[in-house]
């Protein structure tokens, strides 16, 4: 457990809390069982809810890989009242955590954060877990760029694959950011904020950039079902090539298959059939004009 006090003021930040950190907090705001409960286990959507002093919200925020994947989704607790808030993040490297170093660097500058009152620091807590949604959408219009210059070079195999992870990402990136919206809506309108302008111009931007965030995440949605539509038709139009070419061959050879089978039977050749040598070569020349008239008649109906 850390943190930074200014004035009357104090951001406790909490990563993966143990015993003692919720100890403390129990003792800080007087909290309902069910809310130390929420506290030390994982909760899968955003919630908000209001106790006598002090209110209590829920956020999620993609985790991502060094090369910006996504990999899970993180959890932070938020507890809020006139002296304190409390984050209770479940993830290390969480968007808070360089933050709050980086305030706990520089007091100076961070008191700003503070002087405002809880509600203030409260939202430049949320506006960056939102900020940390950008280096993910950014690496979305990089690869779906790449995918779109892999996809016109013949290369489907591997576009199918990048294709189908996109997906992924964007689908559990989707299911975070939607539902947070409400949880917003519910704390900007308290009457702390709705009658103060300073901070009413704060919570209208924060709203404005999680649309922003989901409608940016539909668009690449779309994006990339359109190219794997794409995908999928150049790959059908290539395996229709090739079966065309191999039905054709099986064709072609058919009458040369049918004159060989009724060469071999055990028949009596008649003169001047009797030499071995003209059967052949006229068999020779019977299957390699039946098969040529025969690639020649599929290519002109092709």
């Amino acid at each position: 457990m850390q943190s930074i006090s200014h004035k009357n003021l104090s951001w406790i930040f909490i990563e993966e809390p143990k015993a003692e950190d919720i100890s403390f907090i129990q003792g800080e705001f007087q909290l309902h069982p069910l809310i130390i409960g929420k506290l030390t286990i994982p909760i899968y959507r955003p919630q908000y809810s209001e106790h006598e002093g002090y209110f209590f919200a829920v956020f999620h925020f993609p985790i991502f890989n060094k090369d910006g994947g996504f990999h899970e989704i993180g959890e932070v607790d938020i507890l809020v009242n006139n002296k304190f808030v409390v984050t209770v993040c479940s993830h290390e490297n969480s968007p808070l955590d360089f933050f709050f170093n980086q305030c706990q660097k520089n007091i100076e500058a961070s008191r700003k954060y503070f002087e405002k009152g809880p509600f203030y620091l409260l939202f430049i807590i949320i506006a960056q877990i939102l900020h940390s949604y950008y280096p993910f959408l950014d690496r979305l219009a990089q690869e779906t760029e790449r995918i779109e210059t892999d996809l016109f070079n013949e290369r489907e195999n591997r576009t199918l694959k990048s294709i189908t992870l996109l997906q992924r990402d964007i689908l559990d990136v989707r299911r975070v950011i939607k539902p947070q919206l409400p949880v917003f809506r519910s704390i900007f309108a308290k009457e702390e904020v709705s009658r103060n302008d300073f901070l009413r111009i704060y919570a209208q931007d924060i709203v404005a950039t999680n649309i922003q965030i989901w409608n940016t995440l539909e668009n690449y949605w779309e994006t990339v079902n359109a190219l794997h539509r794409t995908n999928n038709t150049l790959i059908s139009y290539k395996l229709n090539k090739i079966i065309n070419i191999l039905t054709a061959f099986s064709i072609s050879f058919l009458p040369a298959t049918l004159l060989a089978s009724f060469m071999g039977m055990n028949v009596i050749i008649p003169h001047p059939f009797d030499d071995y040598r003209v059967i052949l070569t006229f068999m020779l020349f019977l299957m390699s004009s039946t098969a040529i008239f025969a690639l020649i008649l599929i290519k002109r109906k092709s």
